[in-house]
């Protein structure tokens, strides 16, 4: 599927030799930039970045990606240290499901890397670009680029975490980047929160979309922008809105249409694209939306439907059905934000409804519509030639509207039919978005009438009436915001106390202050896994479900969102089909915490036992259609979506004696017991030994392994055990584990902290973190070559059964028992080696490096507990006295370098560390 929407269609005589933008932005989107496009360049090229983009939907505000890429790949091949954030971070609204800016990134991608074919003049271009883009990392191979998605392939993409040099696009939701800002990721361990926060919060270009709709996280983002000019920190963030109907609390340098735009071509069309727009009220509106889409039925045209509700939505998909009859499914298709995501794309890639609004240039023999509630309303491509639909507030309105006759011309004009419910209350009885409402149909009833009656609804029209409408107007028409949670320096160190898990007075949760103080009513995840009916039969500890639901993490494409109050609902339904026979969940909490129960147990709950949680369903619940809804009445088995991007696998192991069996979790059957279903096995003297054969077998390595069924004390020795395994690619788990990956060939200590401190050394350099003595490069590279000094314990050797004399650095291929290990933490270890050490105390940096040493697995953000203290070389009080510096030495540097800049520098380290285990597991991985 194309994604160049915004961009002008032209040949490669447009090009301007030795123009690299010009020359690099044809290539990558087959497009010549325009004016307004030239000029954004132009100011980012400059290092002088706009905190507002102000432009009509439509006239291609994602380009911003590209533009980004390619000034700052300029000043890369300029030989200048670059002035712009090396990470550009989309945010999306959350309403968003189908989003423009992941299918820029995914085609940026491919063009770099040379995966899709293009014109001759466009190759050499784009090798500028590629090897520009290189020459900015430590790592010299691989992708020069890391993409992180909000759906497809890349979606939730690892590799912009794993190198804070390479340059990044990350696509996400305010909800998963701005938990992440905020050191709470939703999702995320306490390992990795200061981390994310680090990559997030430094170096960073955030690129805030519809801005005008989530004034709230606008405010959250100045806020944390302004803390952190104040605290003075190294790398700060660079926040910049997008919007069609700009309100910008920030300052700064704006970038909005000038006159000589309208020479262009394409911005001309699209301002001026003929819309009428047609009031008329009814008393029902379901039928009232599908009778004027009916009119629509013999034109062979497209035809767009907005809705408030998934139920209203869904009403209308059943009465346009009914209508049509035989190819209804392949002529109607429903957008809603209550779709599990990976139907969705399913849906969006090749369903014949959404190719057709999605690729503009794709006629119709049939009339198709698309119905659709908010979630089609922002941040994706549709291009319909009529619409009708529900009236709703102006900034929503306007949004709506731009989905419909996007690109214009001279020959199209579309009808859009806003439909009024029929209402007998006075204005004193209207709710607030109710008068918004009212409001915004005064407003369009301003707008000039067209020849055909209806009021002109161009972008140009509307763009007149927007600009002339002050402050209160845009309020009453607006729809209403939620008052903002104002961010406090209390607040935000609170937050950076990641390493404090449990509950603590002070530090809220943080949604409202990426939402505001908003009544909206909560919502509930739901995800069907294939172990649940294992691990529930197990009677998994909370811990243990909590580390593998974080290593095991619930993909993107697994998710499906509702009302709580509608997820209730189903949920029942779904109990009283199981009512023969107990059925368990797990409930995770937005800090990843699990809890395992009787779905019965946490249905009496009511509501605020789902509020903000996600449910884990065991695939034999059902509850999911064919088109990826949740409908408690569906009894058959769900699919479990979990594996299906290849880079991971669950298995369950079976074992008999020393012989073992395994299975895909998917294809796993109790019964599988039978003599021809075990024909297969292998010989291995331990459950670890089988687990690493099986993971090398695959190309993988284990991630974890929970005992299933295990034989009871004194029975034989020949009793059957089963066990549930995780295995991941050997690159990832250099990333997200490096501690506990297992490895053929483990490097021993000196080994690992000499690659760690050399990594170290070139991620320094690729980000010229220098100061006049160099010393901050310094006490990176130190911390690295001490950070694992504290491995050297019998303890942690003997928790990784290192039976030689050397002194490993890695497990080897039976993995960690980390059990074994009494809760010592092998960093507090290298803490206190290094600060005996006259060198490093004499170092300017000492503070600084005692403290990436100590934080280099996510603790000391403030403290170590008592479990981790190195007791088999150190004393009680020598001990305590360190665990109580690591606060005070948190706080100094926290106060010093700020927040996120701390948290930046911690993530160089913990970066170095993964890229040297990461070296090795391929090493290993290229031996097999």
């Amino acid at each position: 599927m194309r994604s160049d929407a915004f961009f002008l269609r032209t040949g490669s005589s447009t090009m301007v030799e030795g123009d690299f933008f010009s020359s690099a932005f044809n290539a990558l989107t087959d497009n010549a930039p325009l004016r307004w496009q030239k000029r954004l360049y132009d100011q980012m090229r400059a290092g002088h970045l706009p905190v507002t983009c102000d432009l009509p939907t439509g006239l291609g505000k994602t380009s911003v990606i590209p533009i980004w890429l390619i000034a700052f790949a300029s000043q890369i091949e300029a030989g200048e240290a670059p002035n712009l954030p090396r990470r550009l971070v989309y945010i999306v609204n959350r309403r968003t499901v189908v989003d423009q800016a992941t299918a820029i990134a995914e085609r940026l991608r491919r063009r770099i890397l040379g995966y899709e074919a293009v014109a001759p003049d466009a190759s050499k271009p784009l090798e500028r670009l590629r090897e520009a883009l290189r020459r900015s990392t430590a790592v010299s191979i691989g992708e020069p680029i890391a993409i992180s998605t909000l759906r497809g392939e890349l979606a939730d993409n690892e590799e912009w975490k794993a190198d804070p040099t390479r340059p990044a696009i990350i696509v996400g939701t305010i909800d998963m980047i701005g938990s992440k800002l905020l050191f709470s990721g939703y999702g995320d361990g306490f390992r990795m929160r200061p981390h994310h926060a680090g990559l997030i919060g430094q170096d960073a270009l955030i690129v805030h979309d519809e801005a005008h709709l989530t004034p709230p996280f606008s405010r959250l983002l100045w806020a944390v922008a302004e803390e952190q000019r104040k605290s003075k920190e190294p790398r700060p963030i660079h926040v910049l809105e997008l919007s069609a109907t700009s309100s910008s609390v920030g300052n700064g340098l704006s970038l909005s249409l000038d006159r000589e735009d309208q020479d262009d071509a394409v911005v001309s069309d699209r301002l001026n694209a003929q819309k009428s727009l047609f009031f008329c009220e009814a008393d029902d509106l379901t039928d009232r939306i599908a009778e004027l889409a009916w009119k629509h039925h013999d034109n062979a045209c497209k035809v767009l439907i907005y809705v408030r509700s998934p139920e209203t939505a869904q009403e209308i998909v059943r009465k346009l059905k009914g209508r049509i009859g035989a190819q209804a499914e392949e002529r109607v298709a429903i957008l809603t934000g209550t779709i599990r995501a990976y139907e969705r794309d399913r849906l969006v890639k090749e369903h014949p409804v959404y190719r057709a609004l999605l690729q503009h240039d794709l006629g119709v023999m049939q009339t198709v519509y698309l119905i659709s509630t908010a979630a089609g309303e922002v941040g994706i491509d549709l291009d319909a030639d009529h619409m009708i639909c529900d009236l709703t507030a102006l900034d929503r309105m306007v949004q709506r509207l731009g989905r419909v006759n996007r690109r214009g011309g001279p020959d199209r004009v579309s009808q859009i039919d806003v439909v009024v419910e029929i209402t007998e209350k006075n204005e004193k009885e209207l709710t607030p978005i109710e008068r918004a409402e009212a409001s915004t149909r005064s407003a369009f009833e301003a707008l000039p009438r067209r020849a055909d009656g209806g009021y002109d609804a161009s972008p140009s029209a509307l763009r007149t009436l927007l600009t002339g409408m002050n402050e209160d107007q845009r309020q009453q028409a607006f729809a209403p915001q939620p008052p903002v949670a104002q961010v406090t320096d209390i607040l935000l160190d609170a937050w950076t106390l990641t390493s404090v898990r449990e509950a603590l007075p002070g530090r809220p949760e943080v949604a409202p202050y990426l939402h505001g103080l908003t009544d909206d009513p909560p919502e509930t995840h739901v995800v069907w896994r294939s172990e649940l009916k294992l691990l529930a039969e197990a009677n998994t500890s909370p811990q243990v479900l909590r580390q593998w639901f974080a290593r095991c993490r619930i993909e993107v494409r697994e998710h499906l969102h509702d009302r709580t109050d509608r997820v209730l609902k189903e949920l029942q339904k779904i109990a009283k089909r199981h009512s023969d026979r107990p059925l368990h969940v797990v409930v995770l909490t937005e800090r990843g915490e699990a809890e395992l129960l009787p779905l019965l147990a946490l249905l009496g709950r009511g509501p605020s036992g789902l509020a903000f949680r996600t449910v884990i369903l065991p695939v034999e619940a059902g509850g999911l259609t064919n088109e990826g809804l949740l409908d408690g009445g569906v009894p058959n088995p769900a699919i479990d979506v979990a594996d299906a991007s290849g880079k991971r696998s669950r298995q369950v192991i079976r074992g008999i004696g020393n012989m073992y069996w395994h299975w895909p979790i998917t294809d796993y059957k109790a019964e599988k017991t039978e003599t021809d279903d075990l024909e297969d096995g292998q010989i291995c003297t331990t459950i670890e030994e089988a687990a690493a054969q099986i993971a090398r077998t695959h190309s993988r390595v284990v991630s974890q392994l929970i005992p299933l069924a295990r034989p009871l004390e004194g029975e034989e020795e020949e009793a059957e055990v089963r066990y549930l395994m995780l295995m991941v690619e050997p690159r990832h788990a250099a990333n997200e584990t490096p501690e506990s990956a297992g490895f053929v060939r483990p490097p021993t200590l000196d080994e690992h902290s000499h690659d760690a401190a050399s990594w170290a050394e070139r991620i320094a350099d690729a980000l010229c973190l220098e100061d006049k003595e160099e010393t901050l490069k310094q006490a990176l590279i130190i911390a690295a070559r001490w950070h694992d000094r504290g491995k050297a314990r019998r303890c942690w050797q003997r928790a990784i059964f290192n039976e030689t004399d050397a002194v490993l650095a890695k497990p080897g291929s039976r993995g960690m028992n980390s059990r074994l290990l009494g809760g010592y933490r092998h960093e507090f270890g290298s803490l206190l080696e290094a600060a005996a050490d006259s060198q490093v105390c004499s170092h300017l940096e000492a503070d600084l490096i005692l403290h990436l040493i100590a934080a280099h697995h996510g603790r000391a953000r403030p403290h170590f507990e008592s479990a981790a203290w190195d007791t088999e070389r150190h004393t009680t009080v020598q001990n305590a006295q360190a665990a109580h510096e690591v606060m005070r030495r948190f706080g100094r540097l926290q106060q010093r370098f700020g927040r996120w800049g701390l948290a930046w520098l911690e993530s160089l380290l913990r970066c170095a560390d993964a890229l040297a285990s990461r070296d090795v597991a391929e090493k290993n991985q290229a031996h097999e």
